[in-house]
């Protein structure tokens, strides 16, 4: 059983290793890259790879700091950028307009379109050609995020969806490189945390970051959903008792930030939230 175990070990490292010298091979042909860099895993293996095959030189990473994007996100990506050796672009911007503070089912769309033209802008001044991100398979596969459609349509590159590397490629690679951000959990904008159609402000993304920030510490992952004053907190399942067992402190520091109600989703944390679907139903139990 263990000799079969392993060969498996072998083929899949095999394929991992076929998949990088192909986007390697990839690269080279591009001569240099713009890197569209998040903070995430996804996109660091992208500049950890680009500045490997074309060095520091041919490589530029750059970050959209937004009031729809967590802090510690762009600190992160600082991190990743200086620990790589490449020059880091930090372009603020602000994404939140007045069509999307509207919060309709193109939010997401429309602002990557805006993320892209402002990334497009600065690849031409740079007199780059190519702009790469993080994207994966997955998020091409998951038809609810539409957002991953206008960075398609306007030319940005997918290499990790185009080589097809698969989650656990992409963190065995991001570890054998060392990027401190290996296992870092899934993140998303803080827009999405707001539930559809309610009006999106800065007041609200920034009690959502606030309350994010203040139980990281104490849990894997963490999500605070947003509905009409009331915080969902959404964590994985063996972290649910976690919350409960502070919920008198967790409850008067939420409440203090502006949080009318806390609540906690004894569904446990999900990729996607089910909660505008269950609001859209004709019919609502009561």
């Amino acid at each position: 059983m263990d000799e079969i175990q392993e060969r498996k070990n072998v083929a899949i490292e095999q394929k991992k290793q076929k998949k990088y010298e192909q986007f390697c091979a990839h690269l080279q042909r591009k001569k240099k890259l713009m890197v569209a860099l998040s903070g995430g895993v996804d996109s660091s293996l992208v500049a950890s790879i680009a500045r490997h095959v074309l060095g520091e030189k041919k490589t530029i990473a750059v970050t959209i700091d937004s009031e729809l994007f967590p802090q510690w996100e762009r600190e992160m990506a600082h991190r990743v950028a200086k620990s790589l050796g490449i020059r880091h672009i930090i372009k603020k911007v602000s994404l939140l307009t007045e069509t999307l503070q509207h919060n309709t089912p193109q939010r997401c769309y429309q602002c990557k379109k805006m993320m892209a033209d402002v990334l497009w802008d600065i690849a031409h001044q740079e007199h780059m050609d190519t702009i790469a991100d993080g994207v994966t398979q997955d998020d091409l596969a998951d038809g609810s995020y539409i957002g991953v459609k206008a960075w398609t349509k306007t030319g940005i590159w997918h290499p990790l969806a185009q080589y097809g590397f698969t989650h656990n490629e992409i963190i065995s690679l991001a570890r054998e490189a060392g990027l401190e951000n290996w296992d870092s959990p899934p993140e998303s904008c803080l827009a999405t945390r707001v539930l559809s159609p309610e009006i999106i402000t800065t007041k609200k993304l920034g009690m959502i970051e606030d309350a994010e920030d203040f139980l990281h510490p104490y849990v894997s992952l963490v999500r605070v959903r947003l509905h009409q004053g009331l915080a969902r907190i959404q964590v994985p399942s063996q972290d649910i008792q976690k919350i409960v067992d502070m919920k008198e402190k967790i409850t008067q520091k939420l409440r203090d930030m502006g949080f009318l109600h806390v609540t906690v989703d004894l569904e446990g944390y999900q990729t996607r939230d089910m909660t505008k679907d269950y609001l859209s139903k004709k019919s609502i139990p009561k």
